[in-house]
């Protein structure tokens, strides 16, 4: 991220002096008064002219490796195959190592010389904005990000997020921020998917095709792993739900347990609800329960009151 200086400005305040004036003979002179005064002022008046020059001292940004963050910046290379502004640099971050089931999260700064905040990037497609031309490379507006790498998010002032149909691949642009002089700072994060999970029929065929980061109809809606398929499943006085996901019965698992807590809900020993009585949890609205022994086809499910 881009810093931005600040200057802590010091004031001296010359003291005042006293004099005791005494009735008679001996009594200071005015002309010791006025030297005191004259002296007072001088303090004063030298005091005001360091800290206006120290106001003014504030270095001015004209180039992207004047900020912290790009001193040793380089020209941008390949960033997933994303096109950039011409006088680009980035600093380099090394991709982290996602678990199995959770998307891989890559950060990295970037920063474009002699440019405005709408870093027009010039292609095929003509001059465009930066924003804009990721929607000619395959990329289409969304409204969540998995920013921990598990769960969807919805994205913040400043962040405008991207999702892939192709890969299932996400992008978020953060903090665009005009340093002055042309010199435009802000941040890419990348989400690589996981693995697509090899779902069997019943969810190719599905009347609810696509992939689900919540299951719907609780209170509050329930999260589910990364690249979730659903399918109804219901049967007498129970609802049910399958589910195939990407990662492994852990990850899944893992997921559940903690997204859950999350989410609002409890883990109890037991409610009428609950069809799977290992996995019961409860909130002030629903009930819900679940069984994993397959990421590709596992199961939440409940009765009904």
């Amino acid at each position: 991220m881009s810093k931005r200086f600040t200057w802590l400005l010091s004031f001296v305040s010359a003291g005042a002096l006293t004099a005791l004036v005494l009735v008679g003979c001996g009594s200071p002179s005015s002309s010791t008064a006025s030297s005191s005064t004259s002296s007072t002022s001088s303090t004063t008046s030298s005091s005001t002219t360091t800290a206006t020059a120290t106001a003014t001292a504030a270095p001015t940004v004209t180039a992207c490796n004047q900020l912290p963050n790009f001193v040793s910046a380089s020209p941008v290379g390949d960033f997933f195959g994303i096109q950039f502004p011409a006088n680009t640099v980035a600093d380099g971050v090394i991709p982290p190592t996602a678990a199995a089931g959770q998307f891989q999260i890559v950060g990295a700064n970037f920063c474009t010389n002699n440019s405005t905040t709408q870093l027009t990037v010039t292609g095929g497609h003509g001059s465009v904005s930066f924003l804009a031309a990721l929607l000619f490379e395959g990329w289409a507006h969304a409204t969540t990000f998995p920013f921990d790498g598990y769960l969807q998010q919805a994205c913040s002032t400043g962040t405008t997020c991207f999702s892939n149909t192709g890969n299932n691949d996400q992008l978020a642009v953060q903090n665009i921020t005009d340093n002055g002089h042309g010199v435009i700072s802000y941040r890419l994060v990348y989400a690589s998917a996981p693995t697509t999970p090899t779902c069997n029929s019943n969810f190719t065929s599905s009347p609810t095709p696509g992939f689900f980061p919540f299951l719907t109809g609780f209170t509050p809606p329930v999260p589910l792993p990364p690249l979730s398929r659903l399918s109804p499943d219901s049967a007498a006085g129970i609802v049910g739900t399958d589910i195939c996901s990407a990662g492994t019965v852990a990850s899944v698992t893992t997921f559940m347990t903690h997204y859950l807590a999350a989410a609002g809900y409890t883990k109890v020993a037991s409610d009428g609800r609950c069809v799977y009585t290992a996995e019961c949890w409860t909130s002030a609205s629903s009930a819900l329960s679940w069984n994993v022994t397959d990421p590709t086809n596992w199961l939440i499910a409940y009765h009904h009151s």
